[in-house]
């Protein structure tokens, strides 16, 4: 089979299923990750552009990730906001409820 390092073989050997392994898992950690540098990319796109003008693809673009990988973790630009302002003033949902 010629499909490169991940192709799947029938007689694959036990070192290659554990670098499969390890090759998955640091695939996912750096998906798990990414939200923190979402976050930081959105806090300088609202500064930069303002709510109205800032939008979820741009942000992807600059962190680095697909727009499907942001809504996953943020589903709208004002939940992305949201989390945004919480980070800067933990506590504003209670806030806000009042």
């Amino acid at each position: 089979m010629n499909g490169g390092f991940m192709s799947v073989t029938k007689n694959e050997s036990p070192r290659h299923s554990a670098l499969r392994a390890l090759w998955v898992s640091l695939s996912d950690n750096r998906e798990k990750n990414a939200a923190p540098e979402i976050l930081e990319t959105a806090v300088r796109a609202f500064d930069e552009s303002g709510y109205e003008r800032a939008s979820i693809q741009p942000i992807a673009e600059l962190a680095g990730t697909s727009k499907s990988l942001v809504t996953y973790y943020f589903p709208t630009k004002q939940t992305l906001a949201s989390a945004v302002i919480n980070l800067a003033y933990p506590g504003a949902d209670a806030i806000g409820a009042c």
